[in-house]
């Protein structure tokens, strides 16, 4: 399995990876960072143009993943809201 990292402006690092399994490009974020996999006979720079064209998903889904998963005030099911309680010198 071939691995390629690349460094893409506005976006960060992406790893590149060729699989032999893979028939078509496929392109993931995760709090890791961004990855683009892709057939083994498919040259590094498809991905990397790939990566380019949809440089506005990757950075809303970054965005996404930057935000915390519980805010104080959120809405939990039909009734309920999340609230957050500091306790000092708890017993």
């Amino acid at each position: 399995m071939a691995t390629k990292i690349i460094e893409l402006d506005g976006i960060g690092p992406v790893t590149l990876i060729k699989r032999a399994g893979n028939r078509s490009l496929r392109l993931s974020v995760t709090p890791t960072g961004v990855r683009v996999s892709m057939p083994r006979w498919t040259p590094f720079s498809a991905g990397q143009s790939f990566a380019l064209s949809h440089k506005d998903w990757i950075l809303a889904e970054q965005s996404k993943l930057s935000r915390p998963l519980l805010e104080s005030g959120q809405r939990i099911g039909k009734m309920h809201h999340l609230r957050f309680e500091q306790v000092l010198g708890g017993q």
